[in-house]
């Protein structure tokens, strides 16, 4: 089977509330009830099983700011709406990893609330050379990339904790005059 390569973009910005809802965000997901996930990925705490209920506590802190976001990306992208279909939260403490794995729907991605130098980087596979691609992000970026992608969370030999918020969405409807342009 020949490969075609076919360019796609992944967006990375600072996620501009950071500095001013990082603190009442972390305490309002240490009030959040957690799971442990189960599989040979060492996730300290997670609420993926809640991830439609959009009442959440620290979902409603930060959803607006959120669905702006989105929507300016969805901007850049040519696309007109957006449909946001899961969001939660998962914490890693030391030698936390989330494995190799992709996402349904057309985007996701990860809001980085609480990282430090020593925690490890979101890794990407570049599925056109198989290449492996570490993300330049720190703590406060945001970056949405094609949900198939296969990523990771690698290992976190940090005594450091790291928390990440992460999302499934669809842009919807392409943008009526970009559309007239590609005739």
């Amino acid at each position: 089977m020949k490969k075609i390569e076919l360019k796609s973009l992944s967006l990375l910005d600072n996620f501009k509330p950071h500095n001013k809802i990082k603190n009442k965000l972390l305490s309002l997901i240490k009030q959040q009830s957690s799971e442990k996930i189960i599989s040979n990925d060492n996730i300290k705490s997670l609420d993926w099983s809640q991830h439609k209920d959009m009442n959440r506590p620290w979902v409603k802190l930060i959803l607006n700011d959120l669905l702006n976001h989105f929507k300016k990306c969805a901007k850049i992208l040519h696309y007109d709406e957006i449909e946001l279909k899961a969001l939660w939260f998962q914490q890693y403490d030391k030698n936390g990893i989330h494995n190799w794995h992709s996402h349904g729907d057309n985007y996701t991605g990860v809001y980085y609330v609480e990282m430090n130098e020593e925690n490890p980087k979101t890794e990407l596979i570049e599925p056109a050379t198989d290449k492996k691609i570490t993300l330049n992000c720190k703590e406060g970026d945001l970056i949405i990339f094609p949900a198939f992608m296969i990523h990771r969370a690698p290992i976190n030999e940090s005594n450091k904790r790291k928390t990440i918020i992460s999302f499934n969405f669809n842009f919807l409807n392409i943008d009526y005059d970009y559309s007239k342009k590609l005739y």
